[in-house]
């Protein structure tokens, strides 16, 4: 996906993942609470580990958690002050819509690899992410979290209470790749 959008659809109980694909089409995807359960943790893992903000890494390895905290907090506040307003990726009324059953998830030092996939496996869209557009990426699903009313105990406690984006001020939560 080469930009998306994220928005909380109360009548679904799910989140609606818009993309525009590299091929100009669009996707839409049905994120459900319980995929997300799932994915969030795995992701905010892996900025703990190598999404580190610079000059982190000469930190001891006995860092208390709230020095990490407030490292991974202050990264958060850097990726929210770094995105901008954009219009929603709108896909014609003839897109395809289809429920994510699964997302594969490959990583390496510098980027994260989502592969969302439907149930029989016929559909899928990738979505290639570094820490940076990850942490907007979560900032944005953190705030359609909080519109759901869904159980903010997945959420680590430096993603919590991020001041709010311009795009969110905007009323346009996309994120471009």
């Amino acid at each position: 996906m080469e930009r998306l959008s994220l928005r909380y659809d109360s009548t679904q109980d799910r989140v609606r993942l818009a993309g525009e694909l590299n091929t100009g089409q669009a996707a839409v995807l049905w994120l459900t609470q319980r995929l997300l359960l799932r994915l969030v943790p795995h992701l905010c893992r892996w900025l703990e580990q190598h999404g580190a903000p610079a000059g982190a890494a000469w930190a001891p390895s006995a860092t208390p958690a709230q020095y990490r905290d407030a490292m991974q907090s202050f990264a958060q506040q850097a990726a929210s002050q770094g995105m901008h307003a954009q219009p929603p990726v709108l896909p014609a009324p003839q897109t395809a819509h289809w429920l994510v059953d699964s997302v594969a998830v490959a990583q390496s030092a510098g980027l994260v690899k989502l592969v969302w996939a439907s149930p029989d496996d016929a559909q899928q869209v990738g979505l290639v992410l570094r820490a940076q557009a990850l942490r907007q990426w979560l900032i944005i699903l953190e705030r359609q979290w909080r519109e759901a009313q869904w159980p903010m105990g997945v959420w680590p406690r430096w993603m919590q209470g991020a001041p709010p984006t311009s795009a969110e001020q905007a009323d346009a939560p996309t994120i471009p790749h």
